[in-house]
């Protein structure tokens, strides 16, 4: 069975491809958010983890989709002088 991570799994993009996902059993998906709230559903070949993926060990899969990202400026930092990027 193929295992495919998905990050940013709340968004409305994500989420949509979860959907297609989800209806091939052959595959599991593993769905990653920092929050529950958006657009997820519950999928039998689909499983959620809520943490922020900056702040975990990634399980092993045989695709990622990195949909996750920072909606605001403010959430962004310069690694040298830890200051918000505008």
């Amino acid at each position: 069975m193929k295992t495919i991570l998905v990050t940013g799994a709340s968004g409305f993009i994500a989420n949509h491809l979860i959907q297609s996902l989800a209806q091939d059993m052959s595959v599991r998906v593993i769905a990653v958010s920092r929050d529950c709230s958006g657009w997820l559903k519950d999928f039998k070949n689909v499983s959620y983890i809520f943490a922020d993926i900056a702040h975990m060990n990634v399980p092993l899969t045989s695709e990622v989709y990195h949909l996750a990202g920072a909606f605001e400026s403010k959430h962004c930092y310069d690694e040298k002088s830890n200051r918000p990027i505008p």
